[in-house]
């Protein structure tokens, strides 16, 4: 009898508490999951930033646009308050022009000219981020130094002043 009383009045608590359920709030749950479920702007976001905006570091005119893109975002996107803050970075980088050549003229033991082959070709590089600025040098010795181990480097001994060709395979 005691479970039977305990069971009605769940019953009766279920159904007050259902009743008071505003419509309003059933209309923000449904709201709220159907925004939910919506396709996310994350990949395309990703994708702006990524291939059209391009490499952000600070300083560059493509920083300049990152920031741009973020704020226009964060405005189209309902923020209360949107700005940015200045700071002063004393240096920056970016990748330029970076060539290479190179050729292997008069650069055998035998120095007769006749037997040795003129041999040049451009080799891809990058310039290390935040390294300072070189001049045009015409000519710099190049060093091979195997797969770059530390026994391959030791072999070539000093590379001041020389480029290192280096072969790693990964």
């Amino acid at each position: 009898m005691r479970n039977l009383k305990l069971s009605c009045l769940c019953l009766v608590l279920c159904a007050f508490c259902c009743a008071a359920t505003t419509s309003s709030d059933s209309d923000d749950a449904a709201r709220i999951i159907q925004t939910a479920l919506q396709p996310s702007a994350i990949q395309s976001n990703l994708r702006q930033l990524s291939d059209e905006v391009g490499g952000r570091v600070p300083g560059t005119p493509a920083m300049d646009r990152a920031v741009e893109w973020g704020v226009q975002k964060l405005k189209a996107a309902g923020a209360d308050s949107v700005h940015t803050e200045e700071f002063t970075i004393p240096y920056s980088w970016a990748e330029g022009a970076t060539e290479m050549s190179i050729s292997a003229t008069g650069t055998a033991p035998d120095r007769n000219p006749t037997k040795i082959p003129k041999v040049e070709f451009r080799v891809r590089c990058v310039s290390i981020a935040w390294a300072p600025a070189l001049a045009p040098v015409k000519h710099v010795p190049v060093v091979d130094v195997g797969d770059g181990s530390t026994d391959e480097f030791k072999k070539a001994g000093d590379i001041s002043g020389r480029l290192c060709s280096c072969i790693r395979w990964c």
